[in-house]
């Protein structure tokens, strides 16, 4: 992977620097120096140096010294653009070559794991919330409009990509078309067969975000102020 920075139509595109991997929030390890274009032996050794140390400092978290998942896969990250520019390189001989592969098999592999211990957190946080607000949503007074559930995949209904009809009383529910049913459905229940019937679908619908009789818009219309929100 190269960066490059195109100056012209007609022009070799420049190398520019591999960029440096964002300094940690807690400070405890300091950023290699920034490597040279291309990259040099002593920049390689730096890069894996400064991994190592990373991944110390995450090991020993429990300890106190606060290195994340997303901080640690950035230091992998750096790592492996310095050794793929430096394979890049004309003098670089053939037996490393074989090395630079063979050491890029760990880091990639290392990198894959901790995208998915993230994306697992992510679905376990998803859970967690949405099963604390349908709790919340099913023990409010008559009357009182609903939260909002979050998607299992992590996302918020009226958010992007979604930008769904919010939900805040069962009459909500009652109002959406039959997309907007399909795709509430689909996406609070990932994997499940459509029922036959529309009202089938809404019942599920109200089910996964905690929704029930006492869920309908106060009689009158009337408006009211809940959560900062008039409704």
């Amino acid at each position: 992977m190269a960066f490059f920075n195109v100056v012209g139509a007609n022009v070799q595109p420049e190398l520019v620097p591999v960029p440096l991997p964002p300094e940690l929030a807690s400070g405890v390890v300091k950023l290699p120096q920034r490597p040279q274009q291309p990259p040099t032996a002593g920049d390689v050794v730096r890069a894996a140096e400064y991994v190592k140390k990373v991944q110390k400092a995450y090991d020993a978290k429990m300890r106190g010294a606060n290195v994340s998942d997303i901080e640690l896969a950035e230091a992998y990250r750096y790592q492996l653009d310095i050794l793929q520019h430096y394979e890049d390189t004309d003098t670089v001989p053939a037996w490393f070559q074989d090395a630079v592969q063979g050491a890029l098999v760990p880091v990639t592999r290392r990198l894959d794991l901790l995208e998915a211990r993230q994306q697992e957190m992510t679905r376990m946080w998803a859970q967690v919330l949405a099963a604390q607000t349908v709790l919340h949503n099913r023990q409010v007074a008559r009357g009182t409009p609903l939260k909002e559930v979050v998607f299992p995949d992590a996302t918020w209904p009226t958010l992007v990509p979604h930008r769904l009809p919010r939900l805040r009383f069962a009459d909500d529910i009652d109002a959406l078309s039959e997309i907007e049913t399909e795709r509430y459905f689909r996406d609070y229940l990932p994997g499940d067969a459509f029922p036959a019937t529309r009202d089938e679908k809404l019942a599920r619908i109200r089910e996964a975000i905690g929704c029930s009789e006492k869920h309908y818009r106060p009689e009158g219309g009337e408006t009211v102020t809940v959560y900062g929100e008039v409704v």
